[in-house]
């Protein structure tokens, strides 16, 4: 995270744990009229390009200038230089409340919360396309299960533009695999989530890479199979946390 000769890296999911505590997280929770949190999925995009000093990509909503202070207050320089992404596919909002006790490890390395609305539908090539295009599903024109590779400016795209070196880590198949291909950087397909998180420290050792997106699909493909509070979906969540270590 320091802009330094050997930087260290900062740490964000894609449910947003990136908790002092749980109060401060519910006030930061403001709500529409209708309920819903008042910040945005599609403003995460806009959020990371701050963070790092690149121009957003075309349909990029306004950052969560908040999130952007905090992270940006852990440093030194005042920017950031390397990012990992752990994305663990289907946290939702109450999962993450309901089970926070699960996951200790990972609030070691993300210790903010930020609370954010999804896109509709919440599907998972839908959220990704948002959230890592900051495009609407209108659009980016995902509106439904589907994996095509996105040809609207992304991310990945605006990284690339400033000079950056990102890559993908994703167990293979699925969308991450499939939405953000044909672009000028590097890609790790993997059997399971396992492999995934092997070559995604192997790579976080290397310091090659700038952007780190790690994709992990065991608590989606479990809660699908059984049920989101079953013994086998709370298994999932323990995995993800060992895979932070002690």
């Amino acid at each position: 995270m320091e802009n330094n000769s050997k930087p260290d890296w900062t740490t964000a999911t894609n449910s947003a744990k990136i908790s002092e505590n749980s109060t401060m997280a519910s006030e930061r929770a403001s709500k529409t009229a209708d309920g819903f949190n008042s910040q945005s999925l599609v403003q995460m995009c806009a959020t990371f390009c701050k963070c790092f000093g690149v121009t957003p990509p075309q349909f990029a909503s306004d950052p969560i200038d908040e999130l952007c202070d905090y992270v940006l207050a852990q440093t030194k320089s005042g920017k950031i230089d390397k990012v990992v992404i752990f994305n663990p596919d289907a946290i939702a909002e109450w999962c993450y409340y309901k089970y926070k006790n699960l996951l200790p490890n990972l609030e070691k390395f993300a210790p903010y919360v930020q609370p954010l609305c999804s896109v509709f539908p919440p599907k998972t090539p839908v959220c990704f396309a948002t959230m890592y295009s900051g495009a609407t599903p209108a659009q980016h024109g995902i509106t439904k299960y589907t994996k095509p590779c996105l040809t609207i400016d992304t991310i990945f795209d605006a990284l690339i533009r400033a000079g950056k070196k990102p890559c993908i880590v994703t167990v293979a198949e699925q969308s991450m695999d499939k939405l953000f291909r044909n672009r000028k950087m590097d890609y790790f397909a993997m059997e399971n989530d396992q492999a995934v998180v092997a070559k995604a420290i192997a790579l976080i050792g290397q310091d090659k890479y700038d952007f780190i997106c790690v994709y992990n699909q065991e608590y989606d493909d479990i809660m699908h199979r059984t049920h989101p509070n079953s013994f086998l979906s709370k298994r999932a969540l323990v995995h993800y946390n060992a895979s932070f270590g002690a």
